[in-house]
């Protein structure tokens, strides 16, 4: 499957670890600097500044394909003492998860982000406003191309179980994967053997996680490996931007519109939109006109503004 909040994540990683920016070069200077002018409060601390990232900022994606919206609901939703446990793992562990431990105070955990672990349900909605804030402004408008890097992976992937079974696709995914019987090896991520007989297995592919993999093992739900796609680099190039404009929602509703409706995945004035996409207020009226005409999405007013957000129908087409 895919991921988009594991692409947000690893996006931040592309931009501080040299090895993971380098296949990203032609992304990561602009988005880089669109990031800093966001001045996001937690997130980076949040993300970067223990051992390893707390996994409460990628929740299990259940038995469907997630959206960024429903991601970052689940996270905003997240138990308290979940989210103090995962925040144990990321700053008081070794950089496995699960090695971690309370000690019944927050000395071990970055000043600016203390409120989030003694109150996680006051401190969430923030921490899922700023994920909002940076998809929308960083990822979403290379979104098209990473999407497209991650389902023709994926398909590789399926075309490669078919014809050499289970075992040899596994074993392809990254060097440090390993498959024999119904277990499976992940050296160096805290897991030697990990049973996968009756339980399932996720793949989930990411652009950003190159050159690393990155294992989930929860005794509530299958384990899930996350390995880099093939190729990362060449999602930047001119042949990828060809790609891009043959975008098959750009074909049916036409490059612009096609943006907006995209834009629209969470509430957007018109003036947000008109300046996320760098158009005239009256530009982008006239498209969202054609866009709830047709049916593709819905408005409310909240005091003097009118919001616009993608029906159920336009979810189904961005997907």
């Amino acid at each position: 499957g895919l991921s988009p909040i594991q692409e947000l994540l690893g996006s931040f990683y592309a931009m501080t670890d040299p090895a993971r920016e380098r296949p990203h070069r032609r992304f990561v200077p602009a988005a880089r600097r669109t990031a800093g002018e966001l001045r996001l409060r937690l997130l980076p601390t949040l993300v970067l500044g223990g051992h390893l990232f707390p996994d409460f900022l990628l929740p299990s994606p259940g038995n469907r394909e997630p959206g960024i919206e429903d991601e970052v609901e689940r996270v905003r939703s997240s138990e308290p003492g979940l989210v103090r446990a995962a925040m144990d793992d990321a700053f008081n562990g070794d950089g496995v998860r699960g090695s971690g431990s309370s000690t019944g105070r927050d000395d071990h955990i970055p000043v600016r982000l203390r409120p989030l672990y003694g109150d996680p349900e006051r401190e969430l909605p923030q921490v899922a406003d700023e994920l909002h804030a940076y998809w929308r402004a960083v990822l979403l408008p290379a979104w098209p191309r990473v999407r497209s890097a991650l389902e023709a992976d994926l398909a590789h992937r399926a075309e490669r179980m078919s014809r050499a079974g289970l075992s040899s696709m596994l074993r392809d995914l990254h060097g440090r994967v390993g498959y024999w019987g119904d277990h499976l090896t992940v050296d160096g991520l805290g897991a030697d053997r990990i049973g996968t007989h009756g339980t399932g297995l996720r793949l989930v592919a990411s652009l950003f996680i190159t050159p690393k993999v990155m294992l989930a093992d929860s005794p509530a739900d299958p384990p899930m490996i996350t390995y880099p796609v093939r190729g990362s680099g060449s999602v930047w190039t001119d042949s990828a931007a060809a790609r891009e404009d043959a975008d098959p929602l750009s074909d049916l509703l036409g490059r612009t519109r096609a943006r907006i409706l995209r834009l629209a995945d969470l509430p957007a004035s018109t003036a947000q939109l008109a300046g996320a996409l760098e158009l005239t207020a009256a530009t982008v009226s006239a498209h969202l006109g054609v866009l709830r005409s047709a049916g593709l999405v819905g408005s409310r007013r909240s005091g003097r503004f009118v919001y616009y957000q993608q029906t159920d129908l336009a979810r189904r087409l961005c997907r």
